[in-house]
């Protein structure tokens, strides 16, 4: 066990070394701990419009669907623990191929228990799907069969302590 310790340390030694500087995650971690305030918690990006679904950690694919006011989103949830259940969330989805950002990733969802958020277990999750808007995009074709990168941030109210987790799919349109 003291030896597994170590090795977890020295790892997010070297991650927060590495992200120090900028204050923000590195592009290929999934959970971090940097000086910038980055904690590592579990944390996890999921789908599903009823219920929780996971996203697969390689070659998942997620939809994307036409929304009534006549723009584009997928659906997003949080899985976490290790945080008090009152967090503010942000999404940002990035076409891997071009590096464009498309949604608005300032749009930030306050979450706590009872509002937005539900125990399951030892975790939280969200009680419902979060819409992740693709405001950047006019038409489906423009990310159809593209590989994005999916990132969430979490922050704990009171605290500023913040949590990074990242999945990448394919996004499919019916």
């Amino acid at each position: 066990m003291l030896a597994r310790r170590s090795v977890i340390a020295l790892a997010l030694s070297f991650l927060a070394a590495g992200c120090a500087s900028s204050g923000s995650a590195p592009s290929d971690a999934s959970l971090v701990v940097t000086d910038g305030g980055f904690v590592a918690i579990p944390l996890d990006l999921g789908t599903g419009a009823v219920a929780w679904e996971d996203i697969a950690p390689s070659a998942a694919h997620v939809k994307l669907i036409f929304g009534p006011q006549g723009g584009y989103h997928t659906l997003g949830r949080i899985r976490f623990s290790g945080f008090a259940p009152d967090v503010s969330v942000q999404f940002r989805v990035i076409d891997v191929a071009t590096g464009r950002v498309l949604n608005d990733p300032s749009d930030t969802l306050r979450r706590r228990e009872r509002a937005g958020l539900v125990r399951n277990g030892d975790q939280w999750e969200s009680s419902s799907a979060e819409l992740v808007i693709f405001t950047q995009i006019r038409n489906p074709s423009e990310v159809m069969g593209r590989t994005v990168r999916w990132e969430v941030t979490l922050e704990e109210a009171g605290t500023a302590r913040r949590a990074f987790a990242v999945r990448e799919f394919v996004v499919d349109y019916p």
